[in-house]
């Protein structure tokens, strides 16, 4: 009897092992998919704006509303475009702790739409293309909330807020990018000192032929706390996205 409860016991475990480590993986998936996705049609025109941990930028793909929007009186539709701002982050929740966000805003010129406020961050922004990229750099420069940073807590609850929620599980959210060290003679990633400062790094792709990555560095936690890494709860990824030739 005593023999079949340590089977038993240690079946639990795999059991309880396996199911944590499916989650983490099926985290990471969604991750890492997404940010292939985007990064496949990033607009290498246009600034990257990067922050210790966090980035925003200019995609184009096939982009829809997740809410209806209309005129007061009139029909609501969902907002499609093919070029919108996107950006990852830490994002802190109304219940406490903190969720990885993903936010798109698409760029329209529908003027049926109601208006819509940048500082917002909501789902459609009304300026046409040439509009933006002649004040890209002011946007993405001085308007810090187009990544995601002035915003209120995040309320899971809300349908509105919701459409900047991505995952929960997640802590210590690096980005960093490629640049070629001339001095050392290799290719290093920035900031690699360790010490991530809330300052900014305006990558534009078009300017730094040099910069063809990016490196995303995050913990994904199982919602029971079962996976550890170095005696310590979570385990801890990179992925790297190519855009360059």
């Amino acid at each position: 009897i005593s023999f079949s409860g340590v089977i038993f016991k240690v079946s639990i475990n795999s059991y309880r092992t396996a199911t944590a480590n499916t989650e983490i993986m099926q985290k990471l998936r969604a991750i890492t998919d997404q940010l292939n996705t985007d990064f496949k049609g990033v607009h290498k025109g246009m600034p990257i704006v990067v922050w210790s941990n966090r980035i925003v930028f200019l995609a184009t793909g096939d982009f829809q509303s997740i809410g209806q929007y209309g005129p007061p009186a009139g029909s609501k539709k969902t907002v499609a475009g093919n070029l919108a701002s996107i950006f990852y982050g830490m994002t802190p929740t109304v219940a406490g702790g903190q969720v990885l966000s993903r936010g798109q805003m698409i760029l329209t010129s529908d003027y049926s739409l109601p208006d819509s406020n940048a500082l917002e961050l909501g789902e459609y922004f009304k300026m046409p293309f040439y509009e933006f990229r002649a004040e890209c750099k002011n946007i993405f420069g001085s308007k810090e909330t187009w990544a995601g940073k002035n915003l209120p807590p995040l309320d899971t609850a809300s349908e509105k807020d919701l459409v900047r929620y991505m995952t929960k599980g997640v802590s210590n959210f690096t980005v960093e990018y490629e640049r070629w060290d001339n001095i050392a003679g290799k290719l290093v990633w920035l900031p690699g000192d360790g010490t991530f400062v809330d300052s900014d790094h305006a990558i534009q792709i078009h300017k730094r032929p040099g910069t063809r990555a990016l490196k995303f560095t995050f913990t994904l936690y199982d919602s029971k706390g079962i996976i550890k890494q170095g005696g310590k709860p979570g385990r801890k990824f990179t992925h790297i996205v190519y855009f360059g030739g």
